[in-house]
């Protein structure tokens, strides 16, 4: 089942039109009425087909805000 839903979600995201997406302005991919913030201008793949250091960039900060918002979880005890 699980590879079914791989291969489902890779053909809904090959048709979609994220892969052309991701190599043109980030902020574009957010629904109306999402502020993108510093996302403007934003590419997460190069004319090259390479991940941008933006890229990277902006994963690492998401990872580090995720840790911190599970340890204060744990502090909370929610």
């Amino acid at each position: 089942m699980a590879l079914f839903m791989r291969r489902a979600a890779r053909a809904f995201l090959c048709r979609s039109g994220v892969p052309r997406a991701l190599g043109e302005n980030l902020a574009a991919l957010l629904p109306d009425g999402v502020d993108p913030l510093d996302l403007d201008g934003m590419l997460v793949v190069d004319r090259d087909g390479q991940v941008t250091e933006d890229a990277f960039d902006l994963d690492l900060e998401q990872q580090m805000l995720l840790h911190t918002l599970r340890k204060l979880d744990k502090t909370a005890g929610w």
